[in-house]
């Protein structure tokens, strides 16, 4: 993609632009091999036709080499790390969060969103956890479940495994965000947040860990009928069958 001067590739970016307060940006940034999904994170709903939203990741970790000069002062990067993905569509999910961090040897990324389908909107999730060159894989069309979503919280569930995510206080700048088509939304974003992240196996923690730097973004309207919390464990048991059988219903022709 080509804006002005400025390329935006799978090889790297370049930059040379003068924002509105007059600051002059300029730079060149290289990216190494991706780390590819083995196939779409999106799963048998890739092929659903006019969603509102389709989410991609293109890359969960590659290298990262080069600078960025910001009016006098340089940024540079040198073997730092690297994550790629992008949205298409005309809005974004009317509640959604999501968040991306990188781990020692991988990184871990997770999102939920409520979205529309034939008729119905349920709240789905895809994510993964990359470790050692090797995917580990969240995600709806899987079977996972999200147990609780709000601005400072996001837990799912997929058989044994349970993945939490909380944050330590609400996130973020006000970032324009697509809806109905136009540029007039505004939904919380940080690139640098403290985030806590778990994952258990049963009783066994497999992954914990705290950090000062990660992505986040979100837009949680309440929405009582979808956020779990309020509801009973047996409850939620129903409403993860109910929803899990218009989910196959709706993919159904499409598996």
């Amino acid at each position: 993609m080509k804006i002005g001067e400025n390329l935006f590739s799978r090889k790297g970016i370049y930059l040379r632009f003068t924002t509105s307060e007059s600051e002059e940006i300029s730079g060149v940034i290289r990216f190494g091999s991706f780390a590819e999904p083995k196939y779409d994170i999106m799963g048998p709903f890739s092929y659903i036709p006019r969603m509102e939203c389709r989410h991609a990741v293109y890359s969960m970790k590659h290298t990262v080499n080069g600078e960025i000069r910001v009016n006098e002062q340089i940024i540079r990067f040198k073997n730092d790390m690297g994550y790629m993905e992008g949205d298409s569509g005309t809005s974004f999910p009317d509640r959604y969060i999501w968040t991306q961090h990188f781990i020692p040897e991988g990184s871990v990324m997770l999102a939920a969103a409520t979205v529309p389908l034939a008729g119905i909107r349920f709240t789905g999730t895809v994510g993964f956890l990359f470790y050692r060159n090797r995917e580990y894989r969240f995600a709806t069309y899987l079977g996972a479940s999200v147990v609780k979503m709000g601005e400072r919280e996001l837990m799912i569930r997929q058989g044994r495994y349970r993945l939490h995510v909380r944050f330590h206080k609400n996130m973020g700048s006000l970032l324009n965000a697509p809806e109905s088509g136009q540029m007039t939304r505004r939904v919380r974003e940080d690139i640098a947040c403290h985030a806590e992240y778990t994952l258990m196996y049963g009783n066994r923690v497999l992954l914990h860990t705290v950090t000062n730097s990660a992505a986040a973004e979100y837009d949680t309207k309440e929405e009582k009928n979808e956020n779990n919390s309020y509801h009973s464990r047996k409850d939620k048991r129903k409403i993860f069958k109910r929803r899990y059988r218009r989910i196959q219903q709706a993919a159904e022709p499409l598996l």
